[in-house]
């Protein structure tokens, strides 16, 4: 109910300086939950373009990836991601700018930069609540790889974590690899398990 309010103050000639950047981020965020991407997006531009110094900037690159996501522009929502993660690596944002980074090069077909996305995100943030998906990943892709010596830690990882998600597809790939290494022992362990 609030974003034809705050569009009417983004169009204002009264409003300026940082009031004008916090009503550009509040039409671009109720513009966001009301599912109106292209709003959403144009706003969080102004405000991106406009306002270079804003406290808000970290949030509106974010948001406005999230928007592009939803219109199905993989590769300016990607611009965005990449955008908040170099220039604000303090940013409360940037944990979940590394998660949606690494979705979307899976979604690319990315492999290597996705594992690699997962992997910082692991490092920066271990205790992420996407902590089971990015080791799942990070193993699903060493196996794909054939770098089966990389597998068993980061898909044991993901089964231990979620495993009514990860059990049946991790172990399969946990103890293909082990029987590749020629581990015989580890292969008896993983169909004990």
């Amino acid at each position: 109910a609030a974003a034809p309010v705050y569009e009417m103050a983004t169009r204002s000639r009264q409003l300026t300086g940082n009031y004008k950047a916090k009503a550009l981020y509040k039409f671009g965020w109720c513009s966001l939950q009301n599912k109106d991407n292209a709003k959403a997006i144009t706003a969080f531009t102004e405000l991106i373009d406009g306002f270079p110094t804003s406290d808000s900037l970290a949030s509106a690159y974010f948001h406005r990836g999230i928007a592009k996501l939803r219109s199905k522009d993989l590769p300016g929502s990607l611009k965005d991601l990449n955008a908040l993660i170099v220039k604000f690596p303090k940013a409360k944002e940037r944990e979940p700018a590394l998660e949606q980074r690494a979705i979307i090069q899976g979604q690319q077909n990315d492999n290597a930069g996705m594992a690699e996305t997962y992997k910082m995100l692991l490092k920066e943030f271990p205790n992420t609540a996407a902590a089971a998906d990015a080791n799942y990943w990070i193993g699903w892709v060493a196996f794909e790889n054939k770098n089966y010596k990389d597998v068993p830690e980061p898909l044991g990882a993901a089964r231990q974590l979620d495993k009514e998600k990860y059990f049946e597809r991790a172990s399969l790939r946990v103890l293909l690899s082990f029987y590749y290494l020629e581990d015989w022992e580890a292969v008896g362990r993983e169909i004990d398990l």
